[in-house]
């Protein structure tokens, strides 16, 4: 019985870790995909920090976001580290939180 609520204990103080490394920004992603170099040359979204003038980041994909070209968004993502990224990739996932705006471009 002890094994048992010691492991369920485990489980639910990982959960919660992991829930606190994560974190959820507003990004402006373009209104066309852009090529970005990778391991190989690969298409991906061109965003900034909402409330930011540059465009700086490229993230490759984004979990639960179907991109419609043409239209430029505001998203929420939630952004959540990986705990071993595999070599010469992100570190972090980026997931759909809620869809702010959509605008035509």
């Amino acid at each position: 019985m002890r094994i048992f609520l010691l492991s369920m204990l485990l489980v639910c103080f990982s959960l919660n870790a992991q829930s606190q490394a994560s974190e959820i920004k507003r990004f402006v992603i373009a209104s066309e995909i852009h090529m970005c170099q990778g391991e190989a040359l690969q298409e991906c979204f061109l965003v900034k920090q909402f409330g930011d003038d540059r465009w700086t980041d490229y993230i490759e994909y984004i979990h639960g976001f179907e991109f419609e070209s043409g239209y430029e968004y505001v998203l929420d993502l939630k952004i959540v580290p990986l705990k071993q990224p595999m070599r010469d990739m992100p570190s972090v996932e980026y997931h759909l939180v809620k869809i702010i705006g959509k605008e035509k471009r």
